[in-house]
């Protein structure tokens, strides 16, 4: 089992597909941030912050803004898994 610094220091690429899987959930349903923001209750920057890797989420977090992309947050949460085998291991 990986060390929690190793994995830490491998989370980047992670953060990564993260922001990039939210976007792509947003972009299916042809929703704007400002449309999930709204929804979310927050403001549109922080959509965008998570989008683009500069703010992590908790679990709550991502469950509530998969929910307002009208996405399923175990989908989600599976692509997250495969991208973290991928980069840190199993």
């Amino acid at each position: 089992m990986p060390r929690m610094i190793e994995i830490c220091h491998k989370s980047k690429p992670l953060t990564k597909a993260l922001g990039s899987i939210m976007r792509d959930a947003r972009q299916h349903k042809s929703l704007t941030m400002r449309d999930v923001a709204e929804k979310a209750g927050v403001q549109h920057t922080q959509v965008g912050k998570i989008e683009c890797c500069q703010r992590d989420l908790s679990v709550l977090e991502l469950i509530h803004l998969s929910r307002c992309c009208d996405y399923d947050p175990l989908a989600i949460f599976k692509d997250i898994l495969e991208k973290y085998d991928q980069t840190v291991g199993a």
